[in-house]
């Protein structure tokens, strides 16, 4: 006979088996239906991004080769040499005895002047190559404010190597002589670590030892000078030393000191070695270009004054 207590429990697993079914597998079902309709979102998605990704590129592509033949090209330096030769034939005897009439194969033959204008032209190696040391980049807006148009140019910018290189030439300088008054910057925090020079504020420079490579750019013919005249030290040694006793001396390096005559009313850079040093119009100043006294990779404007043609 069936109890009481048995008649409950079999209550007690139908209303959970109902609940179960109400709430538990309900949600499942849920959860399973998400689960199905995300990852169809996903692939379509990814469809989608795949189609966009290529019609962009595609999109990309056709303005560029759009751009490529509606821009006109700017030629830097000088044309190739042309070549001539001379198609002849030449008679010979073959094996057989037989003479036959062959051609003389193509050979490229240099006229005199041809080879003299070669011979020239890789004397000239060096400085051509010099001229990519150091351009000068302004806004394509300036452009007409330039006295020729620039070696290239894209939308932004237009870009000019230097009309002239000069010899790299040892020399050691003054300054503070060439500027007329004395050179004084700002110590650096790490700098404190010397005993002698920790305690100062301001440094004086008195001289830089160094190899000095001058480009110019611009040749004005009534002045007989170039409108942007740049002399960039290369690896030199700066001696400086306490603004207020020059006894307590010091000397460092650096990658450039940058003597720097802008006689144009046109600012922008000076691209040298992948820096960017600021081209200031109208000025005429000197730049220190990575050394411990700027932050090792920085760069420092120590002194400028207004550009003269004087």
């Amino acid at each position: 006979m069936v109890t009481y207590d048995e008649v409950l429990n079999q209550l007690n697993e139908l209303k959970r088996d109902v609940l179960k079914y109400l709430y538990a597998e309900v949600v499942n079902r849920r959860y399973s239906v998400f689960n199905q309709m995300r990852s169809r979102i996903s692939s379509v998605l990814s469809d989608i991004n795949g189609l966009l990704s290529a019609k962009i590129s595609e999109t990309a592509l056709g303005y560029l080769i759009e751009q490529y033949y509606l821009s006109s090209a700017n030629a830097v330096g000088k044309k190739a040499v042309s070549f001539s030769y001379n198609d002849d034939t030449v008679s010979m005897t073959g094996l057989d005895g037989q003479t036959y009439d062959n051609p003389v194969f193509p050979q490229i033959q240099l006229t005199s002047d041809e080879i003299n204008e070669l011979l020239d032209n890789m004397k000239n190696v060096p400085a051509e190559l010099r001229k990519g040391l150091c351009i000068l980049r302004i806004k394509a807006a300036d452009k007409s404010a330039m006295p020729r148009e620039p070696d290239e140019e894209d939308t932004l910018y237009a870009y000019y190597l230097a009309d002239a290189v000069w010899a790299l030439e040892h020399h050691e300088t003054d300054y503070g002589a060439v500027f007329g008054q004395d050179i004084i910057f700002k110590s650096y925090a790490y700098q404190t670590i010397d005993p002698l020079l920790g305690s100062l504020v301001d440094f004086k420079l008195k001289k830089v030892e160094a190899e000095s490579l001058g480009m110019g750019w611009f040749y004005n013919e009534s002045y007989e000078k170039y409108h942007v005249l740049i002399y960039a030290d290369v690896k030199p040694t700066l001696f400086y030393c306490d603004a207020s006793n020059e006894a307590n001396e010091r000397q460092t390096t650096a990658m450039f000191v940058l003597h720097i005559h802008n006689r144009l009313n046109v600012s922008g850079q000076i691209i040298l070695q992948g820096m960017e040093i600021p081209l200031l119009a109208n000025q005429h100043y000197l730049v220190l270009v990575g050394s411990e006294l700027t932050g090792l990779r920085g760069y420092s404007v120590l002194i400028k004054k207004e550009a003269s043609w004087g």
